[in-house]
C-alpha cells in the first residue's frame, strides 16, 4: 500500500469515527454532534472521501433541519441524492429520501413530497433489500394519516415497523416512531387506551435511547389524548414539559405544534387572551421558519379567536391572510395538478388495460403484481387529488367561525367529488354556496377547483358582493377558461350562491339551477333561483336575485342534487327533492348535530346495498 494509500485509509477510518460519534451526540448533545459533523465533512472533502461526505453532509442537514434551517438541510440532502444516484451509493438511502420527501410535505409541497417516495422506491427495489425500504413506508404511512386514509397509514406503519432496524445510526430507532404512527391511527379511530400504550411503548424506547426528540413526540401525543378525554391539567403538563424539551433544543417545528396545542386547550377553557398570546407565539416561529401550511393555520386560529373576543376588524384580517396563504399552497397549481393526475389516471388504466392482454401469453403472476401496482399508484393519484380538493374546501371551523349553529353533509361518490362548498368574508358581508358540477370523481374535482377558483376570482379581482353579479362573472370566467383550449366543452356548475350582511341581517340570493329553503317558524320560504347553469353555454342571461330579512331562528338549506337522485327504497326509485323537502320539515326545529344524523340515517336507509348515485351536499345554518 502506498502512502498515499495509507493516508487515504487512516482519514477514511477517523471520518467513519467521527461520523459514527456525530450520530451518537444527536439526540443528546446536538450542538456537540453538528461541530462533529463538520469535522468529518473537512476530512472528506481534504481527502476526496465521497461515501463519507455523502454521510457527513446528511448528518448536517438532519441537525440544521430540526434546528429551523430548513433551506441548508434540503440543499445539502438534495446534493447527497444527486451523489448517491451517481455513485450508485443507497447504504441508508432510505434516510435521505425520507428526510426529502417530508420538508416537502411540511412547506406544502404535497405533489413533490409523494414524487421523491414514488421515484425512490423503484431504484431500492431494484439495488437493494427490502429493509432498506423502511424509512419510505414509514413517510408514506405519515403522508396517508395526513390524508386521513388511516387505513393504508396503518398498512404502511406496520409495513415499516416490520422491516425496523434497532440502529442507534437510522434516525436512531425508527421502530419508536412507528409506534407513534400506530398510536396516532389508533386514536383517530377513537381507541384511546390503545393510542395512550403505543405512545408509552415509543416513550420507553425514547428513554432506553436517550432520544429526545421521540421522547417531546410521545409527551405531545399522550397529551392531545388528554386533551380529547378533556382532562386539560393532566393535558397541559404533558403539552409542557414537550414544549420544554422542544425549547431546551430548538426544535421550531415541534415547538410550533405545542403551542398551537396549547392554544386550542386555553380556548377550551375560556381563556381568549392566553390563546391568542400562545397562538402569536407559533406565528413567529411559522413566519421564521417560512411554513405556509403552519401560517395559514395560525391565521385561521387567530381569526377564529378574535370573533370570540368580538375583534371583528382583526378576526377579518386574519381570515384574508389565511386565505392569501392557502391560495398560494393550492391555488392554480393545484388546479394545474389536479388536471395531471387525471392525465396520468388515464395513462395508468391504459397501461392496466395493455397488461391484461399480456395475460393470454402466460405472464399470469408478474401482471398480477404490476396490475397491483398499478392500482396503488392510480388510488395515490386520486388520494393526492383528494388532498388538493380538502385543501380549496372551507374547515370546520372555518364554517364554525360564521356559523356557530350549523351542520355539513358531505359525501363523495367516489374518492373526489365535483360537489364543493364555498365561503368568503368580504368587508361586513358573508358570502356562502353549495355548488355542484359536471361529473364526480377527479373529472369533477377538476372542475370543483376551477369553479371555486373563478368564484374567489369573482370577489377578490373582480370586487364583486352581489350574488347575480357573482354569478354572471363566473359564468364569464369559465367560458373564457374553456375557449383558450379551442375546444367547446359544455360542462359548468349548478349553484346557490347568498349573501348575509352582518349588520342589517339581510340575506340576498342568486341561484343556477338551484334553490334555497328558508324555514321561518313553520312557513317555509323557497327561494328557486334561475333555470340555467354556470358555464360556457348559449343563450344565457344575466342571473336576477331575491331579498329576504333574516330573524333569530331561522333555519336555511342549501344543497346540490346528490340527495334527492339517490336511487334506493323498496322499488328502487329516487328519493327525490319533495321528500327531501318533508324531511327538513320534520327535523327542521331539532339541534342541527341531530338534524345531521337523521339525515345521515335516511339516506343510507334508502340508499341500502344500492351503489351512490352521485356526490351529496348539504348545509344548514341556524341564525
Amino acid at each position: 500500500m502506498s502512502d498515499q494509500q495509507f493516508q487515504s485509509e487512516e482519514a477514511r477510518s477517523q471520518a467513519r469515527l467521527l461520523h459514527l460519534e456525530s450520530r451518537l451526540l444527536c439526540d443528546t448533545d446536538p450542538s456537540k454532534s453538528l461541530e462533529t459533523a463538520e469535522k468529518t465533512l473537512a476530512i472528506a472533502l481534504k481527502h476526496h472521501l465521497t461515501e463519507e461526505e455523502i454521510l457527513a453532509k446528511e448528518n448536517i442537514a438532519y441537525l440544521v433541519w430540526h434546528g429551523g434551517d430548513i433551506h441548508k438541510a434540503l440543499t445539502l440532502l438534495e446534493e447527497t441524492q444527486a451523489q448517491r444516484i451517481k455513485l450508485g451509493y443507497l447504504e441508508f438511502y432510505d434516510w435521505c429520501i425520507k428526510s426529502i420527501s417530508m420538508i416537502h410535505w411540511g412547506q406544502g409541497n404535497f405533489d413533490i413530497a409523494f414524487q421523491t417516495i414514488y421515484d425512490a422506491l423503484p431504484l431500492l427495489d431494484e439495488n437493494s433489500e427490502e429493509k432498506d425500504k423502511c424509512l419510505c413506508y414509514w413517510a408514506l404511512g405519515v403522508f396517508y394519516f395526513d390524508l386521513k386514509d388511516f387505513d393504508r397509514s396503518l398498512e404502511y406503519y406496520r409495513k415499516s415497523l416490520a422491516l425496523g432496524r434497532e440502529d442507534q445510526l437510522l434516525d436512531n430507532n425508527i421502530s419508536a416512531y412507528n409506534l407513534i404512527g400506530l398510536g396516532c391511527c389508533a386514536k383517530e379511530y377513537g381507541n384511546l387506551d390503545e393510542a395512550k400504550s403505543y405512545f408509552e411503548q415509543a416513550l420507553h424506547k425514547s428513554s432506553e435511547y436517550r432520544q429526545w426528540m421521540q421522547r417531546a413526540r410521545c409527551l405531545y401525543e399522550i397529551g392531545l389524548v388528554y386533551q380529547i378525554q378533556k382532562d386539560y391539567d393532566q393535558a397541559k403538563n404533558y403539552l409542557s414539559e414537550s414544549l420544554l424539551l422542544r425549547r431546551a433544543h430548538q426544535s421550531v417545528p415541534g415547538i410550533i405544534s405545542c403551542l398551537m396545542a396549547l392554544t386550542e386547550i386555553e380556548k377550551e377553557l375560556g381563556n381568549f387572551r392566553k390563546a391568542v398570546e400562545l397562538v402569536n407565539e407559533a406565528l413567529e416561529h411559522s413566519e421564521a421558519l417560512e411554513s405556509k401550511t403552519k401560517l395559514f393555520q395560525c391565521y385561521e386560529k387567530l381569526s377564529s379567536l378574535y370573533r370570540t373576543l368580538q375583534d371583528y376588524e382583526k378576526a377579518f384580517i386574519y381570515l384574508e391572510k389565511f386565505h392569501q396563504v392557502r391560495s398560494e399552497v393550492y391555488g392554480e397549481r393545484s388546479s394545474n395538478r389536479i388536471k395531471e393526475l387525471e392525465s396520468n389516471f388515464a395513462k395508468l388504466q391504459s397501461e392496466k388495460e395493455a397488461e391484461i392482454q399480456r395475460l393470454i401469453n402466460g405472464e399470469l403472476k408478474n401482471a398480477n403484481e404490476l396490475i397491483r401496482t398499478k392500482n396503488e399508484e392510480i388510488l395515490a393519484s386520486v388520494q393526492y387529488a383528494k388532498l388538493i380538493q380538502q385543501a380549496i374546501l372551507p374547515s370546520e371551523e372555518l364554517l364554525s367561525t360564521f356559523f356557530q349553529d350549523h351542520f355539513l353533509l358531505y359525501i363523495p361518490k367516489d374518492i373526489v367529488a365535483g360537489d364543493f362548498y364555498w365561503i368568503e368574508p368580504i368587508e361586513k358581508k358573508i358570502l356562502f354556496a353549495v355548488a355542484d358540477c359536471t361529473g364526480h370523481g377527479v373529472p369533477g374535482a377538476m372542475m370543483s377547483v376551477m369553479c371555486s377558483t373563478a368564484l374567489s376570482r369573482a370577489v377578490k379581482e373582480f370586487t364583486l358582493t352581489s350574488p347575480a353579479r357573482i354569478l354572471d362573472k363566473t359564468a364569464e370566467i369559465l367560458a373564457e377558461s374553456f375557449s383558450k383550449s379551442g375546444n367547446s366543452l359544455r360542462d359548468g356548475m349548478d349553484i346557490g350562491l347568498c349573501c348575509i350582511d352582518i349588520e342589517t341581517r339581510e340575506l340576498i340570493f342568486a341561484g343556477a339551477q338551484r334553490s334555497l329553503y328558508l324555514f321561518k317558524g313553520n312557513e317555509l320560504s323557497m327561494l328557486t333561483g334561475d333555470k340555467q347553469p354556470i358555464g360556457d353555454f348559449e343563450d344565457l342571461k344575466t342571473f336576477q336575485e331575491e331579498k329576504i330579512q333574516l330573524n333569530k331562528g331561522d333555519m336555511l338549506y342549501l344543497f346540490s342534487d346528490g340527495y334527492g337522485d339517490q336511487f334506493g327504497g323498496l322499488n328502487n326509485k329516487k328519493f327525490k327533492t319533495s321528500v327531501l323537502r318533508e324531511v327538513l320539515q320534520r327535523i327542521r326545529s331539532k339541534s342541527t348535530a341531530e338534524q345531521k344524523e337523521e339525515l345521515l340515517n335516511e339516506f343510507q336507509s334508502w340508499k341500502g346495498l344500492n351503489e351512490q348515485t352521485d356526490d351529496v351536499c348539504l348545509l344548514g345554518i341556524r341564525f
